[in-house]
């Protein structure tokens, strides 16, 4: 981004969730419509500023995120399988093209709000620096995702771990997702932090208690506060665009991870309780002397 453009962006008054100190043992436990986390956050201040109006600036491969103007017509975010059906199939066409990608693999859906999420049938917005791949974890994921889905294929070189992430509600809202500059962000940063899929949140008293396995659980990435970090959010973001960004890249000569957060907007006036989609995915791309005998 260029020095005129940057000096353009509005800054706002903002906190983001870092790790507290304190937290000893990281876990997230999600159930259908609940996430608890066994880590402790604090909220610091931190450098936001408004993309809106800068958009073009954005580069997937520098910034670790994008912003699409994504033209949408689906509206039966109610109906999860006409989500799945007529949803998800366009998002992973979009985001194939974007990349170049060989081939794709549809990871699904998470619908948020900022409202009620039991009452609404969602999940509740995520309110702490995170991204949502942890390097290990990723690389095991997308060779057992290449082996079921892809099995006769060739090898691949490079794999990307992705969010296409659309809002349902127009602007402003209350709780924007915020993406930290990839370049801000040093690379032996972030904390384990294992994933835990239940039906129900487990009691309290057991939240800390061994789990057998937890090492081969998917991971995710927590952050303490770095006052280096750069912030950014799109203030007048429609559900005509979203946003592309990196879960991981195994490519570390590019932007490779997008460290993100939901935020709580003090900025705006009444905003819009807000809703959105997530869609997940996983492109892989082949090794050039693959792509050549296929």
């Amino acid at each position: 981004m260029n020095a005129t453009a940057l000096a353009r962006a509005r800054t706002i008054d903002a906190k983001i969730g870092y790790l507290h100190r304190s937290s000893k043992i990281n876990r997230r436990f999600c159930a259908p419509h609940e996430d608890v986390n066994t880590s402790e956050y604090i909220e610091c201040p931190v450098h936001m500023q408004d993309g809106s109006g800068l958009e073009d600036q954005f580069q997937l491969d520098v910034h670790g995120f994008m912003f699409v103007h994504s033209p949408n017509t689906f509206t039966a975010w109610n109906d999860p399988e006409r989500i799945a059906a007529d949803y998800e199939p366009v998002q992973l066409e979009i985001v194939r093209r974007i990349l170049g990608a060989d081939r794709m693999v549809n990871l699904g859906h998470a619908l948020r709000t900022a409202g009620n999420s039991v009452e609404k049938a969602m999940k509740p917005v995520a309110s702490e620096a995170h991204v949502d791949f942890e390097s290990r974890a990723a690389q095991a994921y997308a060779k057992s995702l290449y082996a079921e889905h892809h099995p006769d294929a060739p090898p691949y070189e490079r794999f990307v771990a992705f969010s296409f992430w659309r809002p349902l509600t127009p602007p402003a809202h209350d709780w924007p997702l915020a993406l930290c500059d990839f370049r801000s962000l040093a690379p032996d940063e972030g904390k384990r932090n294992v994933l835990v899929w239940c039906d129900e949140i487990p009691p309290k008293e057991t939240w800390f208690d061994p789990i057998e396995g937890e090492d081969a659980f998917p991971a995710a990435y927590i952050f303490d506060h770095n006052p280096a970090h750069r912030w950014w959010y799109f203030s007048r973001m429609t559900p005509q665009d979203a946003l592309l960004l990196k879960f991981h890249d195994s490519d570390h000569s590019r932007a490779w991870r997008c460290a993100h957060s939901a935020f709580r907007n003090t900025a705006d006036d009444q905003p819009t309780e807000r809703e959105s989609i997530e869609f997940r995915g996983m492109a892989f791309f082949d090794a050039p002397s693959a792509g050549a005998k296929a």
